[in-house]
């Protein structure tokens, strides 16, 4: 039986952002899977099975849906403009994971959606397991936010954040 790596599924259809959070999570490529979806529907055929669901998740909350299956299994007909992508996967995922018994999956919610009822409604789904990330943001804390959820050593220094949390974006005070 072989020992696996835990799997971190970056969740983003913008190619640029994608790249950077690649790059950022690369550097612990001896600890962690990484693996990476476009949209719903891709984000979907990992979650469905056990055995390829991640440990951790960083998920844009404005994505594409993809295949027409995804708005299905989302129940997303009521959301033409694919503002609400994120927030549906969450659902589902929560749905998921109360059916199978399984132990939550950890989930930073990156967006640049700050109104009220979105942010009220993803705390709710995250619970204790997750984090939202408001952009812009301080690509560091993400990472160390992450790392330190999944469990693996972080790279940062250990004092680098012991004064703020950089998470809330520049216009939250």
């Amino acid at each position: 039986m072989t020992n696996r790596k835990p799997k971190l599924l970056i969740v983003e259809d913008d190619p640029s952002l994608l790249r950077d959070y690649q790059v950022i999570f690369a550097a612990y490529g001896d600890s962690l899977d990484i693996v990476t979806a476009k949209d719903a529907f891709e984000t979907l055929q990992f979650l469905k099975e056990i055995e390829t669901r991640p440990q951790a998740m960083v998920l844009d909350l404005m994505l594409p849906y993809g295949k027409k299956e995804a708005r299905g299994l989302l129940k997303a007909e009521s959301d033409p403009n694919e503002i609400d992508t994120g927030v549906r996967i969450l659902e589902y995922l929560r749905r998921l994971e109360k059916d199978s018994g399984e132990k939550r999956i950890w989930v930073a919610v990156v967006t640049a959606r700050s109104a009220w009822a979105v942010a009220e409604r993803v705390e709710e789904l995250l619970g204790a397991s997750g984090r939202i990330f408001l952009k812009p943001f301080d690509t560091l804390w993400l990472e160390e936010v992450v790392i330190r959820a999944m469990g693996i050593p972080s790279h940062l220094p250990p004092d680098l954040f012991a004064q703020s949390d950089p998470s809330a974006g520049e216009d939250q005070s």
